[in-house]
């Protein structure tokens, strides 16, 4: 399999798997052109990133798997920005930056705004918790 098709394979692994609470729908932030379902690269996106900001703020990860997980997330990231690069090809490369960020921004307050009417032992926000531990333990070098 080549390593775009891994990758693409890796992100649909990533949203078939997200807990309930990371499917959260950030309105009229798809960056899907033309729909409004988000797809698989922008549900690893979320799932990556909405696990980060339960993880730091429900619990303390160690310094090891934060380093795992930012390798992979870093990964992610790359993945979402090629894919945004074919679906917006008037965008540029910054300005597919400043998108990704500025969903993560309303992500960030999504999930804080939850945590703190439900805080960190509602089952879906340990959810989200989980889910990071498993993004810090995911091994993009392997075929899946």
């Amino acid at each position: 399999m080549s390593r775009k098709g891994r990758a693409i394979a890796i992100a649909v692994l990533l949203a078939v798997s997200m807990p309930a609470a990371a499917q959260t729908e950030v309105p009229g932030e798809s960056l899907t052109p033309g729909t409004q379902e988000r797809d698989a690269v922008t549900k690893a996106f979320d799932n990556f990133f909405i696990s980060l900001v339960a993880a730091r703020t429900c619990g303390s990860p160690d310094q090891t798997t934060m380093e795992r997980f930012f390798g992979n997330m870093l990964a992610i990231q790359q993945l979402a920005v090629n894919h945004y690069r074919q679906l917006l090809p008037d965008k540029s490369e910054p300005e597919i930056i400043d998108l990704l960020n500025a969903r993560a921004e309303k992500l960030d307050g999504v999930v804080k705004s939850s945590i703190a009417a439900q805080g960190c032992t509602h089952p879906e926000i340990v959810k989200l918790v989980n889910s990071f531990q498993v993004n810090a333990n995911m091994d993009f070098s392997k075929k899946p």
